[in-house]
């Protein structure tokens, strides 16, 4: 009896989304907060993301009215605010891979003195840390719930290729924007895919 190779997966098509301007900018602007560690007045925010200022100003105001932007009146400048604390810990409590995710990275964790994530794979640029078990050794990695990382380094990356349904055009245009700690080839790194297609 011989063993039949696995069929790779088909690559999906992607679905039609028709633009909507005010929540591409307004997701912009949290995602601009989020990823810097202080305080940004309307200017800086509508630089950085090339918005009329009299626009982003709208969104902003509109953003902190439902709490998920703080605004310093004194500094005139705005950061994320508790609102987004409320969304995220929505996700956790009703996310199911989590919660089944999270037994079996503290076993994986506690026997193997590592750090343990589980992540969902949000495109074929970026996955998120959804699940976490820390290792009890002095010197561990150090992530967060919600870190997100590039979708094609590292093990994870492999099965992202693998299994993700993205074409080999795809997943090339998106390998060759990556910044890899050890740079290897896309033919190297795409042989490195089959591996895992057939042993997971």
């Amino acid at each position: 009896m011989t063993n039949t190779p696995p069929i790779p997966p088909t690559p999906r098509a992607e679905p039609r989304i028709r633009p909507v301007p005010a929540v591409a900018r307004a997701i912009a602007i949290l995602r601009l907060l989020g990823r810097t560690r202080h305080p940004m007045n309307v200017k800086s925010i509508s630089d950085e993301l090339e918005l009329v200022p009299s626009t982003c100003l709208h969104i902003l105001r509109a953003l902190a009215a439902e709490r998920l932007v703080n605004f310093d009146p004194a500094s005139k400048r705005y950061k994320l605010g508790a609102g987004i604390l409320a969304l995220a810990r929505g996700v956790m409590e009703t996310d199911p891979f989590a919660q089944a995710a999270q037994p079996i990275l503290n076993e994986i964790a506690g026997k193997w003195k590592v750090t343990a994530i589980g992540v969902e794979v949000i495109d074929i640029h970026h996955i998120i840390v959804t699940a976490l078990a820390d290792s009890q050794l002095p010197f561990r990695l150090h992530v967060d719930i919600g870190s997100r990382f590039p979708a094609l380094v590292s093990a994870s990356g492999r099965l992202v290729g693998a299994f993700g349904g993205y074409s080999e055009s795809a997943l090339k245009a998106k390998f060759d924007t990556v910044r890899w700690q050890s740079p290897l080839s896309f033919s190297d790194w795409l042989q490195e895919v089959e591996q895992a297609r057939h042993t997971g």
